[in-house]
């Protein structure tokens, strides 16, 4: 990713810029990969209850349980509460994408397929979902991408919560299509092109993370 774009654009640091992260406390939660079975488990059984019987994507199944049909190439980074996965976001960068299902023409992408990540399943048990949670996978979203020098993010945006996605500064790629009994959206974010409410809000996680000196961020992303 050349300078000018991980500054999004301007001159001067970018705040949201810092050392690699694996693990991280931000508030009562601790950010991290997922790295145990116990924690991919309890990932797929919030899946289903949030792409099954809350947003009915998929139908029902024995088990309550929902993987990923890109699982095997997935990161999946997790918001903990104690040893509880209580927020997820899946995330890839190898083709194919799952919204090239979902545009008139897969092509579309040929520009940005190298330098793309594609965010999956954003899911959060419904009692946590708070300001802090949603930051803090943002957040591990934003890093990830940087540090693999990706400069567009990839999703499948609910069609209910269109506006919220553009507010945030996704667009769409083109028209809703219906999956299960929900309709989606293929949508790109340009990270150099972040509006400058959402840079300031990462800006100020990235601040209030370092101003703990070491002891918001956890040695190995397998310990705990």
């Amino acid at each position: 990713m050349s300078a000018g774009s991980r500054n999004g654009g301007r001159g001067g640091a970018d705040p949201t810029v810092a050392p690699p992260l694996s693990d991280m406390v931000l508030g009562p939660y601790r950010f991290r990969p997922a790295t145990t079975e116990a924690e991919l488990d309890q990932i797929h059984r919030l899946n289903y209850r949030t792409f099954v019987e809350e947003i009915p994507q998929h139908p029902a199944a024995e088990g309550r349980r929902l993987i990923d049909k890109f699982h095997s190439k997935n990161v999946y980074l997790v918001a903990l509460e104690g040893s509880r996965v209580v927020g997820m976001t899946a995330i890839h960068d190898q083709p194919p994408f799952s919204i090239e299902d979902r545009l008139p023409d897969p092509k579309a992408l040929d520009s940005y397929r190298a330098r793309s990540l594609e965010v999956r399943l954003l899911a959060v048990d419904p009692c946590h979902r708070s300001g802090q949670v949603f930051a803090g996978l943002s957040w591990l979203v934003y890093r990830h991408a940087l540090d693999r020098g990706k400069e567009h993010l990839l999703i499948s945006g609910f069609e209910q919560r269109r506006k919220f996605y553009e507010r945030i500064g996704f667009k769409p790629l083109g028209a809703g299509v219906p999956s299960g009994n929900a309709r989606f959206i293929p949508m790109i974010l340009t990270l150099s092109s972040l509006p400058e409410s959402i840079r300031a809000d990462l800006g100020h996680v990235s601040r209030w993370v370092s101003s703990l000196n070491g002891d918001g961020f956890l040695a190995g992303a397998g310990q705990g």
